[in-house]
């Protein structure tokens, strides 16, 4: 429904209202289109827009007053009943020690009489006399120690009764809570009046010498330099925007320009990280794709910043043509889309260089590896193949003599061939011819032995050229195993460092979380939620929700939602989400959930079935379902004490929860309904926190301990068992609750809080878990969050009483 003001029009010239004129008692005296502003001028004017915040605010207050004062009522009357049964029970326990006491007078008074009736016989048996006496006294004595312990006990039943302790919490929070309404009214308009006023400002029209007020903001203006005081208004009538809204889009179209330059930023920080985490021979070939990145991104930053450190500026404190050219960006209709487009082509020509550079950096890298690998064949040759080579030549000349001897035998053969047959002729008649023959015979098998001697020396050259290319290939894997041995030892570590632009915050942030890209970040602060705009690295307070019944324990974002949940002390849980996604001022509390009795342990959220899984000291854990509204779906008992967390599986069909009753239960949904039942029962030493690291495998944290729990599983008949426990580090003698334990699957990182100290885990695959960094806080209350990409970490601790935010580096 429109406001009234908005559709209003002014009755002298039919023209819309823009502002609205009051008098010195702050009371609306009149409505102002544009024509009626110049006449006055002199009056206190306050814009339309802002008439109607003040009004929204102070109708938001008495909400949250009358709000306020039902949920003290109610408290009121939670208290008076549990008076009039702690009444009931204090009556019932004084009753019983009256009654008590009367048993014991009228005791006393039996054993009294039984003495003087004893006494009053006359008895010569003084042994019997003095055993009765005796007998009586003992008596007397286990009476008044049964009287004593059942008053005792009955005395400290009071003392520790739960109805006296409601009361006490109950009076603590009704003291605690504000029953004083909001300011007085009248003062509290005026002074938003005051603030709301159009001020005297800088800029001045040089035509009529008077404060600007307005701005044209249309792509082709009608009024020269685009500025308007009251006066130039008449002489220029067209559609003008207030100062102050023309500020806001700007703004606005600043921080587009920001969020765009740190996206770059982010990706060439990625494509930086890949080099740097490659530890090689080759550091000099790299080292200017890594300068010209480092240099690249610096000038990105640079320019984002300074976009930053001048999105506040005020308009009017600038002069008339700095206003002008600001104005005149904005009024373009594709503003935004030529900027974006400004940043992107910059970044493109970036990509082109950081490519150009890639192509001859490993340029370089393949010729350098290939002048390597001739180096190690030829220092092979040189140590280990010397004298296989001097063989082989020896051989090779050996090879060469028969050879000509073998030929000179073939030639001798052809020759006993063509004078064969004449010799076969006259053998039998000359016996000199036999032995001719048979020296013909001998040197056909030396011929055959100088063959055989040939094929066995060029085997042995075979087997020696092949263990030479063997011997190479070992070198080869012994050098590639030693390199690998030196990227690993020379494997860079992640750590948080820490920003230099810290929030003071005196009130402890028992809880925080990121939105899914990292831009929204809130915090929940005793009864408040505070919102911040997260801007790389920089937090900007966008506002502060208010409306909590009793402290905030948990809060956390629902992923890929424009939506967030905070849990309270009381165990209610408040859904808040936002209809309009680019106006970060319009949250709204869309539904409050009442069902748990306790304190709230953790909040998750099930991407899959966008479903609220919550668990609370009330032994319980609760999945709620969102369908027209948010309803509860089932309550999971099992647990027999406080569950303090709970964390869901990669693929979300297993849920784990971890109590103070020492044990992990495993729980899965079965069958068409998916009701949640429990699968396995694990008993553990006592701790706080837990996390799923994939489908199979997660951590547990013993409190108070030096080690970690790392449980698998890799036959689900079986369950989950122990595979292996990891040190870790902590100092303090006791840990506080909240702050779980979390995972960055992108980055592989883990977070694990344990007494004073925070530990930051690197998952290196299977269950393989390295320590890159411990912080310690000197305290044990730290709470805190990291990004989904594992690139931020923001903590809250009680020493430092500050929001601290932290890089990944």
């Amino acid at each position: 429904m429109s406001n009234p003001l908005l559709v209003q029009s002014c009755q002298e010239h039919q023209e819309p209202i823009v502002a609205v004129a009051f008098n010195d008692q702050n009371k609306m005296n009149q409505v102002l289109c544009l024509k009626c502003w110049p006449s006055n001028y002199n009056k206190k004017v306050v814009l339309v827009g802002d008439v109607l915040d003040i009004s929204k605010n102070i109708k938001e207050e008495y909400q949250q007053f009358d709000s306020d004062i039902k949920l003290n009522v109610q408290k009121l009357y939670q208290l008076m009943q549990e008076l009039e049964k702690l009444k009931i029970f204090i009556k019932q326990s004084i009753n019983k020690q009256i009654t008590a006491i009367n048993d014991w007078i009228q005791s006393i008074s039996d054993q009294e009489q039984q003495t003087k009736s004893s006494l009053s016989i006359l008895n010569l048996d003084l042994n019997k006399q003095l055993q009765n006496a005796q007998q009586l006294t003992e008596e007397s004595q286990k009476q008044k120690e049964r009287c004593i312990q059942f008053i005792s006990e009955q005395l400290l039943l009071l003392k520790e009764n739960e109805h006296f302790n409601k009361c006490i919490e109950l009076f603590t929070l009704i003291k605690e809570d504000k029953f004083d309404p909001p300011q007085n009214s009248s003062v509290q308009f005026q002074s938003q009046i005051d603030k709301s006023q159009i001020q005297q400002n800088n800029l001045i029209c040089q035509q009529h010498e008077n404060e600007i007020v307005m701005v044209d903001l249309h792509q082709k203006p009608k009024i020269p330099n685009r500025l308007a005081c009251v006066y130039c208004i008449q002489n220029y009538p067209t559609q003008y925007t207030a100062i102050k809204v023309a500020q806001k889009l700007w703004q606005k179209q600043e921080t587009l320009k920001i969020l765009n330059l740190h996206k770059y930023s982010e990706s060439i920080d990625q494509i930086n990280q890949s080099f740097n985490t490659i530890k090689t021979n080759y550091n000099d070939v790299i080292k200017d794709i890594t300068s010209s990145l480092c240099q690249n991104n610096q000038d990105i930053k640079q320019k984002a910043q300074n976009y930053l450190n001048n999105l506040n500026i005020d308009w009017l404190a600038l002069k008339n043509d700095d206003v002008t050219e600001l104005a005149g960006q904005i009024s373009q209709p594709d503003y935004h889309d030529i900027e974006k487009s400004k940043i992107y082509q910059d970044f493109i020509s970036i990509n082109q260089e950081i490519n150009h550079k890639i192509n001859e950096a490993f340029t370089k890298m393949k010729l350098s590896q290939s002048s390597g690998k001739k180096q190690i064949k030829q220092l092979i040759n040189q140590e280990y193949f010397g004298q296989i080579q001097t063989q082989k030549k020896q051989l090779t000349k050996n090879t060469q003599k028969k050879a000509k001897s073998y030929k000179k035998y073939q030639n001798q053969t052809i020759q006993i061939k063509d004078i064969s047959n004449h010799i076969q002729q006259q053998q039998e008649q000359n016996p000199q011819i036999n032995n001719q023959n048979l020296e013909i015979k001998i040197n056909k098998q030396k011929t055959i032995e100088l063959n055989n001697t040939q094929q066995s020396t060029n085997e042995k050259m075979n087997i020696n050229i092949q263990k030479q290319s063997e011997l190479i290939q070992q070198v080869g894997e012994t050098l590639k195993h030693k390199y690998n041995q030196d990227q690993t030892n020379n494997e860079k570590k992640l750590h948080f460092k820490l920003n230099s632009n810290p929030i003071d915050q005196k009130e402890a942030c028992r809880s925080f979380s990121f939105n899914s890209d990292s831009t929204l970040l809130i915090a929940s602060c005793q009864k408040q939620i505070k919102l911040f705009q997260f801007i790389q690295g920089n937090l900007i307070l966008s506002r502060i929700l208010d409306g909590h019944p009793s402290l905030i324990v948990y809060c956390i974002f629902l992923k890929n939602q424009n939506r967030f949940v905070s849990g309270c002390e009381d165990g209610s849980m408040l859904i808040w989400s936002n209809t309009e996604e680019e106006n970060e001022k319009e949250w709204e509390c869309e539904q409050i959930l009442n069902g748990h009795k306790d304190y709230l342990g953790q909040i998750i959220y099930s991407k899959i079935d966008n479903m609220i899984i919550s668990c609370s000291n009330d032994h319980t854990i609760k999945f709620w379902k969102k369908s027209q509204n948010w309803e509860l779906h089932q309550t999971l008992i099992g647990h027999n004490q406080y569950v303090c967390s709970i964390s869901l599986n990669e693929s979300e069909n297993k849920l784990i929860s971890g109590a103070y009753d020492d044990q992990i239960l495993v729980s899965e949904p079965k069958g068409d309904d998916k009701k949640w039942i429990i699968i396995q029962v694990i008993k553990v030493e006592w701790g706080r926190r837990l996390c799923f690291i994939t489908d199979n495998i997660f951590t547990f944290q013993p409190c108070k301990k030096n080690f970690m729990h790392i449980y698998q599983e890799k036959d689900s008949k079986k369950g989950f068992y122990k595979s292996k426990e990891i040190s870790v580090q902590f100092k303090g003698q006791n840990c506080l609750w909240l702050f779980p334990q979390q995972f960055s699957k992108k980055q592989g990182l883990l977070l694990n809080k344990n007494c004073h100290t925070l530990n930051i885990i690197r998952w290196k695959g299977k269950n393989k878990f390295v320590t890159d960094q411990t912080i310690n806080f000197e305290t044990n209350e730290i709470y805190g969050s990291m990004s989904d990409d594992g690139l931020w970490l923001i903590t809250w601790d009680n020493q430092s009483k500050q929001i601290q935010i932290r890089s990944l580096q």
